[in-house]
């Protein structure tokens, strides 16, 4: 539901400024932006903490842990299965996390990378 609220407002929450462009300063221009933008202000607690171009990470976040606590224990019931399954999506998330830093602040993109490698472990 969050998802397709986002992707609604998708035009505001990630406006495009330049053809290709990803430069800091576009990106400092959209945050400011969507901060005067009242249509979306209500949306802000799911993207306030990320760049713009990721601002549905947060449901992306919240579908894996959906996973993690409620579907995983269903998927098998060998626990040597469910434990390689887990290994492997925790895995596939921390190299998500760590290719993409979703993040707009460096050390919470860091933080968040080490408690994804926490959870591997």
């Amino acid at each position: 539901f969050f998802l397709y609220l986002l992707l609604m407002k998708r035009d505001r929450l990630n406006p495009k400024l330049r053809f290709g462009s990803e430069n800091r300063e576009d990106r400092t221009l959209i945050v400011y932006m969507r901060s005067r933008d009242k249509s979306i202000r209500w949306l802000k607690p799911f993207f306030i903490d990320y760049k713009p171009k990721w601002f549905f990470y947060d449901i992306f976040d919240f579908y894996r842990r959906i996973f993690f606590t409620g579907l995983l224990p269903f998927v098998s019931s060998n626990s040597s299965v469910r434990g390689a399954i887990g290994a492997m999506l925790s895995l596939g998330g921390l190299l998500i996390l760590s290719e993409i830093r979703p993040f707009s602040n460096r050390l919470t993109n860091a933080v968040a990378t080490v408690a994804q490698g926490v959870i591997l472990l």
